[in-house]
Parts: C-alpha cells; sequence; structure tokens
C-alpha cells in the first residue's frame, strides 16, 4: 500500500508538473510565437541587406573596373585649361560645323559633343543644362558648355557657334538670344 501511496504521489506530481509547465506554456505562447515572428523578420531583413551588399559590391566591381580602363588611358585625369586653351581647342574642333537638326543633331549633342571632345583631350568640360523663358515659352530646355578656367574662372561657350556667352550668364540668368527673355542655368553636368 505504501507503494501504491508513493506511486499515486510520484503520478500526481508528474500530472500537476505537466499542468503547471502547460499553463506556462500556454502564457507563453504569444511570447514564443513574436519572437519566432521577429526571428522571420530578421532573416528576411538580412536577405534583403545581403541582396544589397551584393549589388553594391557589383556597382562598385564595375566601378573599379571602369577606373581601371581609364587609368590605362592617356586621358585619365582632366584639368581645368586656361582661357586661351579653349579657344585654342575650340577652335581645332569642328562640332560648330554640324549642320543642326532638330531631331538628329540638336543643341543636346552640341554641348554633349563638344564635352566629349574638350575630355579625349583632357579637358574638363561642363554640360550645362538651361532653360529658356520669354513671354510664350515655359521653359524650353537649351544646352551650352562651359570651362573652369584658372585665369578667368567659369566661362560659358554656345557649341553651335563657338561664341563665348560668359558675359550673358548673371547670378544664374542666361539671357542671350534676344527673342527670350531670360535664360536659367539649371545645372552643370561635369
Amino acid at each position: 500500500m505504501e507503494k501504491d501511496c508513493l506511486f499515486n504521489i510520484i503520478c500526481y506530481n508528474i500530472v500537476i508538473s505537466f499542468i503547471v509547465y502547460g499553463l506556462l506554456l500556454y502564457n507563453f505562447l504569444p511570447a514564443i510565437n513574436d519572437l519566432q515572428y521577429q526571428i522571420s523578420e530578421i532573416k528576411s531583413e538580412r536577405e534583403i541587406t545581403m541582396d544589397n551588399s551584393n549589388s553594391t559590391i557589383s556597382t562598385l566591381s564595375s566601378i573599379n573596373s571602369e577606373i581601371q580602363i581609364r587609368q590605362q588611358s592617356s586621358n585619365y585625369i582632366m584639368y581645368n585649361p586656361t582661357y586661351n586653351e579653349v579657344q585654342t581647342f575650340l577652335e581645332k574642333d569642328k562640332t560648330n560645323l554640324i549642320k543642326y537638326d532638330i531631331d538628329n543633331f540638336n543643341c543636346g549633342d552640341f554641348s554633349s559633343t563638344v564635352k566629349n571632345n574638350a575630355e579625349k583631350e583632357g579637358i574638363r568640360c561642363g554640360y550645362a543644362y538651361v532653360l529658356a523663358y520669354d513671354d510664350v515659352s515655359n521653359g524650353l530646355p537649351h544646352a551650352i558648355v562651359c570651362f573652369d578656367t584658372i585665369d578667368k574662372g567659369l566661362v560659358y561657350f554656345e557649341p553651335q557657334y563657338d561664341e563665348d556667352v560668359t558675359d550673358n550668364v548673371y547670378e544664374n540668368v542666361w539671357t542671350y538670344f534676344e527673342w527670350y527673355t531670360t535664360y536659367e542655368l539649371e545645372a552643370i553636368y561635369w
């Protein structure tokens, strides 16, 4: 009988323990579920971070390859020219002789071509994007080029005519063609 009583006590304690642990588990189940959710979110964020890291590494690798290619080129280092060097370059450059065609070779093409040709010579040249305003126009886009010369500072040229239009640039407003009231300098792309 003692054995039966002892056995009953042990069984009773085991059942009580299961009930207590069950209640504890039941009470902590929402917290456990929340932790599992947080862990899955962290894993997801880690995967996104890894994907972004891989993309960044790939981009940096491409940039590094481009830098290595450019470093091997004789035109790797661009310099700010003197004003006379700009004039000499523009005299030698024949972009201004190309016929203007709004669909095939417009002001943006003139500016890009002069900029690219200058960079081939090692000369730092900017693509200046301006908007033209008059009584009718609400910001007609136009492009010119600029050079940050070491003797005269920032100078602007109309690449269609190789004409210095610097005197027409005042406080971010460029007034060149008389049929427009103002040209607003929007950006310079170096």
